[in-house]
């Protein structure tokens, strides 16, 4: 299970549950940060930079997971039922 949270309010590695998925952590080190973190340890500039990223991250982790909801369309074949999470 994978679960991460920016809320931009503080303590969000508390709502943030598992180990980050090898597609974060090739993100972060392609900007330039380690590639596991620590909220105790990282550089409030870092964590800036790290939240701003994960902005735009979504449908590259979704990808990584199964389906990006950006590749879905009229040309999709799907079987069962299909489920989507959407959050404000």
């Amino acid at each position: 299970m994978r679960r991460s949270c920016e809320t931009g309010k503080g303590e969000d590695e508390l709502l943030t549950l598992g180990e980050p998925l090898p597609c974060e952590q090739d993100c972060r080190e392609q900007l330039g940060l380690s590639r596991t973190w620590d909220a105790a340890t990282e550089e409030p500039e870092d964590e800036d930079e790290w939240s701003f990223a994960t902005c735009d991250m979504t449908p590259h982790v979704a990808a990584a997971l199964g389906t990006s909801p950006l590749k879905l369309g009229t040309q999709t074949r799907v079987r069962g039922i299909g489920v989507l999470a959407h959050t404000s």
